[in-house]
């Protein structure tokens, strides 16, 4: 079905519908990308800070390759209050080889740092941020006298801003969806009460099909808006003209049927009753038939040649 067919009652709720749709998609992606950015920021600021604070209590114990001073470095900076949580840190040497871990269980000393740190961290200092795994990674070098003497590798948990961003897109969709509804709603209630005086008008045309033109009533011209007043005035001249055409159709009729039966009293006075008599039968069958020719009945028609 194309939107042509449709009711304007239909139509335009439909595009406002679509438009409506368009106008949240675009919002909500942009709003949705401002509020990444912000958090990727936030998550980025968070990760310098426990860097920062963590880089020069380890300077000494990596360059002793201090396996438990290191451990004990990481204990004590995961007690720390933070909004984002380190979940897992690694020390390493230059070598990319495991000083030590903050879960030495998973990731012991002397073993290669697990290769999903070093393929995501290519960028040093800048955050990856994996929506699966519900962490973001981050690499630090550490220096000493300007030169690098290993790294820190850092996994921080996100599931909080992750669980705020579904928040705010459930919200957004909510909303969006909500006002969408509300807006097909008025439109179709508007559009409806608008399209009320044509329906009028129509209902009235329709009624001229069987012969009836009867006026707008009075009271239905006086409650429409400016814009459908003049219409239903025209609507209602035209109803007075047509019965005004059919008072004159029935009264030359009738003028026609006395004048017959004058000639037919003056015929049957001067003696000629039957020229008279069939005169005016004549007269009258082809006055009956008219009516019956203008509705297009052929035998009203071969009737109407025979006489």
């Amino acid at each position: 079905m194309t939107l042509q067919r449709l009711s304007i009652t239909a139509r335009v709720p439909l595009i406002v519908t679509i438009f409506m749709m368009a106008v949240s998609v675009f919002t909500s992606e942009r709003f949705l990308s401002r509020l990444i950015e912000t958090q990727t920021r936030q998550i980025q600021a968070l990760a310098d800070v426990y860097l920062d604070g963590l880089s020069p209590a380890l300077v000494d114990s990596m360059i002793r390759e201090d396996v438990w001073q290191v451990f004990d470095v990481l204990d004590r900076s995961q007690q720390r209050p933070s909004e984002i949580k380190p979940a897992e840190t690694i020390v390493a040497g230059t070598d990319d080889f495991v000083i030590a871990s903050s879960n030495p269980v998973r990731i012991p000393s002397q073993a290669r740092v697990p290769a999903r740190y070093v393929e995501s961290l290519q960028h040093v200092g800048k955050i990856v941020v994996a929506e699966a795994d519900k962490r973001a990674f981050v690499r630090r070098e550490v220096l000493y006298e300007n030169r690098p003497i290993g790294s820190i590798y850092a996994a921080l948990a996100i599931a909080p801003l992750l669980a705020e961003r579904r928040q705010v897109l459930w919200t957004l969709v909510l909303t969006n969806t909500a006002l969408t509804v509300l807006l097909a709603v008025a439109a179709w209630f508007i559009v409806g009460r608008m399209m009320r005086p044509m329906q009028t008008l129509t209902r009235y045309l329709e009624r001229s099909h069987d012969g009836q033109v009867s006026p707008i009533p009075e009271p239905i011209v006086a409650s429409a808006s400016s814009e459908y007043k003049r219409p239903f005035a025209a609507f209602n001249r035209l109803a007075a003209a047509v019965a005004e055409r059919e008072a004159r159709r029935a009264k030359l009729a009738e003028g026609e049927r006395l004048a017959s039966l004058g000639r037919l009293a003056c015929g049957m006075a001067h003696g000629d009753p039957s020229r008279g008599r069939s005169g005016y039968i004549s007269r009258w069958l082809r006055w009956k038939l008219s009516a019956a020719q203008s509705s297009g009945h052929a035998s009203a028609m071969l009737v109407a040649d025979w006489i």
